[in-house]
C-alpha cells in the first residue's frame, strides 16, 4: 500500500508541474501579429498572402510582466526564436533568435484598482516588440511559409487555447515593389526614398520592381502589353484628383521591347525568374496630393495582390 504521505508528495509535485507549465504559456499575451516588408513603422503590411523573393518580416507585439520574464531567463528560455519552414521537396527551414525591445507603460487598471482585491495589478506593463526576418535570397519559393516561435530550447511556444504558437503566410508571383525618390540611378535603383511626403518643388518620381515567373513572362508578351505605363494624377481641392499625364515607364520603340523580353527571358532562363525596373517622374512637383495609376499598354490595370496598382504621396 502507498504510504498517504508520498502521494502527498507526488501530488504537490503535480501542481508545481501544472503551475510552472501554465506561467510559461501564459508569460506572453499576444496583442497584435502581422506580416510586413520591413520592422520600420512606414512599413508595408501583409494579410494573407506576400511577395516570394523579398524579404520578409514577422512582427509581434507581446505584453509581459517582470518576474515572468525573470523565470524565463532563469530557466534559459529566453531568448525567443522562431523557425521558418516551407513547404516544397526538399522544405526549407531557417532558425533565428527575435529582435525584442521593451517598452514601459503605465497600466491604467492600476489608477482604477477595487477595494476587495487582495493584490494590486502591477504600476506599469511591459510591452516587447519582436521581430524576425527571413531575407530575399531565403524567400527564394512560391508557396506557404509556416512560423513556430520557440523557446531558446526549441520547445514550443504555448498560445491561445492551449496551442503552439504558430503563423501561416503564402508567398506568390509577380512580387511588385515601389517606393517614391527624387532620383534615378545609372544602376536602374531609387536615390533618396521618400516615405512620408516630398518637398515642393523637388523631383519625383515613382520607381517599381516587378520579379515575376516564366509565367508573368508570357503574359507580358501578349500583344498591347508592353509598354508598362504610369498615369499621372493630381489631387485639387473639391474637384479631387484631375488626370495630368501618362508617361511610358519603359522604353517603347518595337526594337528595345524585344530586346528587353530577350533580357528577362535569360534572365529566367538563369535564375527561375525575372526582375524588371520601370520609372517615371516628374523635375518639379507643385504642392497636393499626386497619384499614379499602373497600367499596361492597353489601358488594363496591372494589379498588385487583389487590388490595382496604384501609389500616392503628399507634396508640401
Amino acid at each position: 500500500m502507498i504510504n498517504p504521505i508520498v502521494i502527498k508528495i507526488i501530488f504537490c509535485f503535480f501542481l508545481c508541474f501544472c503551475f510552472i507549465s501554465n506561467a510559461w504559456a501564459e508569460s506572453f499575451n499576444v496583442l497584435a501579429s502581422s506580416w510586413a516588408d520591413s520592422p520600420a513603422n512606414s512599413r508595408k503590411l501583409y494579410q494573407r498572402v506576400a511577395p516570394s523573393h523579398e524579404a520578409l518580416y514577422f512582427l509581434l507585439i507581446v505584453k509581459a510582466e517582470d518576474p515572468l520574464i525573470a523565470n524565463l531567463e532563469r530557466d534559459n528560455k529566453l531568448p525567443l526564436k522562431a523557425r521558418w519552414s516551407s513547404e516544397g521537396e526538399p522544405p526549407l527551414t531557417y532558425i533565428t533568435t527575435f529582435d525584442a525591445s521593451r517598452e514601459r507603460r503605465i497600466n491604467p487598471i492600476q489608477s482604477r484598482r477595487l477595494e476587495q482585491q487582495q493584490s494590486p495589478p502591477p504600476d506599469v506593463l511591459d510591452l516587447y516588440r519582436l521581430s524576425t526576418n527571413i531575407t530575399a535570397d531565403q524567400n527564394i519559393r512560391t508557396g506557404m511559409w509556416r512560423l513556430d516561435i520557440l523557446y531558446a530550447d526549441e520547445s514550443p511556444v504555448i498560445c491561445e487555447r492551449n496551442q503552439p504558437c504558430r503563423y501561416m503566410i503564402r508567398t506568390s508571383l509577380p512580387s511588385i515593389n515601389a517606393v517614391w525618390t527624387d532620383m534615378i540611378t545609372d544602376s536602374e535603383d531609387p536615390s533618396t526614398v521618400y516615405s512620408d511626403a516630398v518637398p515642393s518643388g523637388s523631383s519625383l518620381y515613382l520607381w517599381m520592381s516587378i520579379k515575376g515567373s516564366n509565367e508573368f513572362l508570357r503574359e507580358l508578351s501578349k500583344p498591347a502589353k508592353l509598354p508598362i505605363r504610369h498615369k499621372w494624377f493630381r489631387s485639387y481641392p473639391v474637384v479631387g484628383f484631375r488626370f495630368e499625364t501618362t508617361v511610358d515607364a519603359l522604353p517603347s520603340e518595337p526594337a528595345q521591347l524585344n530586346a528587353l523580353k530577350e533580357r528577362l527571358q535569360a534572365e529566367v532562363k538563369s535564375s527561375d525568374i525575372f526582375d524588371l525596373r520601370i520609372s517615371s517622374g516628374r523635375d518639379s512637383v507643385a504642392t497636393g496630393v499626386w497619384r499614379v495609376d499602373v497600367v499596361f499598354a492597353d489601358d488594363s490595370p496591372l494589379m498588385c495582390e487583389q487590388n490595382p496598382c496604384s501609389y500616392q504621396i503628399l507634396v508640401k
